[in-house]
């Protein structure tokens, strides 16, 4: 640049070295001239990279704009497109925020006006979740995370809508809350699907309910219809048989022998009857126990084979020798089971053959499958018979019924039994050629246990000279049946009978001279003091007096499930179901007449049977239900009561001998009975039979208890007299 100058000066020179001022003013001018040129350039220059600057701003902005835009428009698609409806709430200024889904999922248009701030969002909440809905917010500005609520909303439309909560805070620089975020997924169906199945559930539980309460009513009304039929059938078969083994001549023998047959169809029904409502109800429990199955099906054809001996049809038994004949099960029920159907193949089949064939396959697992078939040559089915033929109250046509009776049970309880047993029961059969029934029952083989023999030991010893010396007490109410059992007994031998109409003389019987009776055979339900009852108080007083334990035998028209074993709890030591048959009473009088005898000490402390405390239905039949009647008896009852509570109490302490003890107790079961307070009378009955000093003391605590609970009970019913709501002084034991 300095060179370019000094050139340039150097030609406005002369050679003398003076200075052409011309061309100095044109050198200066040509200079000022490049240099406004070169500041124009400059300008250029900066404006053209000015407005490249701005147009890179504008597309840097319009870019970020555009991001920002298609960020936004994401996140409100997200937002509205999804399920839940999403909530921001700004805690400092009370600003609150809400989806458009949200507004959606209540019904309302996005546009709608909104109460602004939380309150907007608590209005849509149903005034009874509105406390709950405010906790839950407080909760997350208090720095919480409060588990997920689900909170009833109220929609534009006023109807309910459910929805699911979730929320939290969000903190500021100072770590308060400012913010609240809250999720609300709709669990409207939800909710009503958990209603809509609570409520079946609660009818499910209602129906069942009822359906208990219903089989609890058939069972009770099976029971006693059981107790009602075989009381006196017991006496009908029992003096049939009696007048049957009498001298007779050949008319009288026929009608005697119709009576018997007739009395065996009405047991028949009656124990299928009860078998099945058993077996439908759940309530039938099988035996294990060793048995020989030879001999049991041995004797079911022996009973078979006279029936069907005037048609001149032979019953055939084939039992394989493989076949193991000692297993474990129940014999009863496989013998119900063959003893059906041979009872079918006799009454189906005129002419021919009845064969009964029994086959085995032993298995590694000590069982064996058995299958029995039996076979007859009668009138058979078609197919169509065969596919109702187990169905209840099924038999194979109406003209079936009309020609050889029965009501359709056999069958379908033989299935059924089988069944319970893991095994099975099929039918093959042609019209007019016979039927051939195959049951498959899958039982363990009794190896080296002790088999249960068939029949009493002493069933075939002359039971004049086996029974002539024991002595026996017979308790029943019916007097037709206490007739048939002496004769019966009478006849099988025993000499020294005695008769009780009521468990209260059975009792009174056995205090008198219990050392004098071998064995009690005892009904279970009568007037005054039932079996069970009795069978207590006796056992208490054999306790008490430290002697030997009296066999006692329920003899009772109850045959359901369970009657076994509350006779057994009450202090029975075995069952027989009426009506009562000679060969059964034999087996059990055999089975407990010919033990050793037991002390009474080793006799099971059973506890007393659940009981109503007082009888009402005994008090409405007394007072036809008016309140006024009700309270003079309640009256009358604790006015001798208490004298009678007074006075045990004063022999309690020493202050009274046995006879006025006695006289005492003896009163009060007296107005116990008459007032329907069983458990009360029954107690003043232990107390009138046990003298003893020393356990006075411990029986009046026991009365005494007893007498104020039946004081509380009418005090609650509201018919006691207020001047005898509380014990007199003179009645509290020392």
């Amino acid at each position: 640049m300095s060179t370019l100058v000094e050139r340039q000066l150097k030609s406005a020179t002369d050679g003398a070295g003076r200075v052409d001022l011309g061309k100095l003013a044109q050198l200066v001018g040509a200079a000022y001239a490049d240099y406004e040129r070169t500041i124009r350039l400059q300008e250029r220059s900066t404006q053209l990279m000015s407005q490249e600057l701005n147009d890179a701003n504008k597309a840097i902005r319009r870019e970020r704009d555009e991001t920002v835009a298609a960020s936004q428009k994401r996140f409100e698609l997200a937002v509205n497109g999804a399920n839940d409806g999403i909530w921001d709430w700004n805690v400092t200024d009370d600003i609150f925020w809400c989806s458009t889904r949200m507004r959606t999922m209540l019904g309302y248009p996005e546009d709608a006006p909104w109460t602004p701030g939380l309150a907007g969002w608590l209005s849509l909440v149903d005034a009874a979740d509105r406390p709950n809905a405010r906790e839950f917010v407080d909760g997350c500005v208090a720095g919480g995370a409060p588990a997920p609520l689900t909170i009833k909303f109220r929609d534009a439309a006023g109807c309910k809508r459910y929805f699911m909560c979730r929320a939290a805070a969000v903190a500021d620089d100072t770590g308060r809350a400012s913010r609240v975020v809250g999720i609300q997924t709709d669990v409207t169906s939800m909710v009503l699907m958990n209603e809509s199945l609570r409520h079946a559930q609660q009818t499910a539980e209602t129906a069942r309910a009822e359906a208990e309460k219903a089989n609890a009513a058939k069972s009770e009304f099976l029971a006693n219809m059981s107790h009602e039929i075989r009381t006196p059938l017991n006496g009908i078969l029992g003096l049939t048989e009696l007048l049957a083994e009498s001298p007779l001549d050949s008319e009288q023998q026929m009608s005697v022998q119709a009576i018997l047959r007739s009395g065996e169809s009405l047991t028949s029904l009656l124990n299928d009857i009860l078998d099945f409502s058993k077996i439908e109800a759940g309530q039938l429990v099988l035996e294990e126990v060793p048995f020989n199955l030879d001999d049991s099906l041995r004797s079911a054809v022996a009973l078979v084979t006279p029936l069907v001996m005037p048609k001149g049809i032979s019953v055939q038994y084939d039992y394989a020798a493989d076949a193991p004949a000692h297993i474990v099960g129940d014999p009863t029920r496989i013998n119900q089971i063959i003893t059906n159907l041979l009872n079918n193949a006799c009454k189906f089949t005129e002419a021919g053959h009845i064969r009964l064939a029994v086959r085995a396959a032993r298995r590694p697992d000590g069982q064996a499958l058995f299958t029995i078939t039996v076979s007859d040559t009668g009138i058979g089915m078609s197919g169509d018979m065969q596919q109702k033929l187990f169905k209840k109250f099924s038999q194979g046509d109406a003209s079936t019924t009309r020609k050889y009776g029965g009501t359709g049970l056999g069958l379908a309880i033989t299935k059924k039994l089988a069944d319970i047993m893991q095994g099975g029961i099929r039918v093959a059969s042609r019209e007019g050629e016979g039927t051939c029934f195959t049951v498959e029952l899958p039982l363990a083989i009794a190896s080296g246990l002790p088999v249960a023999q068939n029949g009493p030991a002493m069933m075939n010893a002359a039971p004049g000279a086996v029974f002539s010396n024991f002595r026996v007490l017979v308790v029943d109410d019916h007097p037709v049946n206490r007739m048939f059992t002496t004769k019966l007994l009478t006849k099988l031998g025993f000499a020294h009978i005695e008769e009780a109409e009521n468990g209260v003389r059975a009792v009174e019987k056995m205090r008198q001279r219990g050392h004098a009776f071998d064995i009690v055979l005892m009904d279970c339900q009568m007037p005054e003091m039932d079996g069970f009852a009795a069978a207590r108080n006796i056992r208490q007083m054999e306790k008490a007096a430290g002697g030997r334990a009296v066999p006692i035998i329920a003899m009772t028209a109850h045959a359901m499930e369970g009657d076994r074993d509350r006779c057994l709890r009450s202090g029975m030591d075995d069952y027989v179901s009426k009506p009562v048959r000679r060969a059964k009473l034999l087996s059990v009088l055999d089975s407990w007449l010919f033990q050793a005898p037991r002390p009474a000490a080793e006799t099971q402390d059973i506890p007393p049977e659940e009981t109503p405390l007082v009888d009402l239905a005994h008090i409405m039949e007394f007072t036809e239900g008016d309140p006024r009647q009700e309270e003079m008896l309640v009256c009358a009852f604790l006015e001798t009561g208490l004298d009678c509570v007074a006075a045990l109490a004063d022999c309690a302490c020493g202050r009274g001998d046995d006879k006025s003890w006695k006289s005492a107790a003896h009163k009060l079961k007296g107005s116990s009975a008459q007032l329907g307070a069983r458990e009360l009378a029954a107690l003043c009955l232990v107390a009138e039979v046990n003298t003893q000093p020393d356990r006075r003391m411990a029986i009046l605590a026991t009365i005494e208890k007893k007498f104020a609970d039946v004081r509380n009970f009418f005090a609650a019913r509201g018919t006691l007299p207020a001047r005898l709501a509380r014990d007199r002084k003179e009645c509290v034991a020392v």
